[in-house]
């Protein structure tokens, strides 16, 4: 009698510490890489939001920077 082992799972690297909950959506990415050096993840102390600032230049944007040259997949409706 062959005894089946446990099955293991963990969790991706992406989605660590989103509380267990995944939303998806439309037209966002499925996947967010690392911040392309030099961009930093700030948090707007007046409305909890994040933001991204660019350490050499000084921009600051809302929409995430992405790596360039990064393939994307994205979500474009759902059923």
């Amino acid at each position: 009698k062959q005894r089946a082992s446990p099955s293991q799972w963990e969790v991706p690297r992406e989605l660590k510490g989103v509380g267990g909950a995944l939303a998806l959506v439309l037209g966002e990415p499925l996947v967010h890489p690392s911040l392309p050096a030099p961009w930093r993840e700030l948090r707007d102390a007046a409305t909890g939001r994040q933001y991204y600032w660019d350490a050499s230049s000084g921009v600051t944007q809302w929409a995430r920077p992405m790596p360039p040259n990064l393939p994307q997949g994205t979500i474009l409706s759902a059923r």
